[in-house]
């Protein structure tokens, strides 16, 4: 099923937003990437490559962590497609404005058939425009008064 769904993760620590990832990743159907930021051990049973190696992956589920974000966008711009790629903690790589070569892989993701999760902390991580670019918010505890964060959010 093609859904080409793209979605904003939002939690704190401790909340269960890799728990519910992990379900989701079992379950999905299309080859599944994790751009995980810092070998997370939850993450651990799964493959490590390197961004080199994105071409050349067929199938199963995957992650690449400890590199550099730019490199890693790039193999996946080029050479990724008809996939769930989830990006844990994005905020360390995805800050102020988003860039135009990520804005351009969101709003492409439907013709390279790709289920895009972006996972937060909080609202105020999250760009504006990124709510704008993503179908779906998932909620989670945060502690903050979403209230404040109204007008960043289209049609909340």
């Amino acid at each position: 099923m093609r859904l080409n769904h793209v979605n904003i993760t939002i939690g704190k620590r401790g909340t269960g937003k890799t728990t519910h990832i992990l379900k989701l990743i079992e379950r999905h159907r299309k080859k599944v990437l994790i751009v995980d930021t810092i070998d997370h051990e939850s993450y651990r049973k799964y493959r490590a490559v390197s961004p080199e190696m994105l071409p050349a992956w067929k199938k199963g589920i995957i992650r690449v962590y400890g590199h550099n974000f730019e490199d890693v966008f790039y193999q996946l711009a080029h050479n990724v497609t008809n996939a769930l790629i989830v990006f844990e903690d994005c905020t360390k790589y995805i800050r102020g404005y988003i860039p135009d070569d990520v804005r351009n892989f969101i709003v492409d993701s439907k013709q390279k058939n790709l289920d895009l999760i972006f996972l937060y902390h909080g609202f105020g991580m999250v760009q504006p425009d990124m709510f704008r670019l993503s179908d779906s918010i998932t909620l989670f505890k945060t502690n903050e008064n979403i209230e404040r964060y109204a007008g960043k959010i289209p049609s909340f």
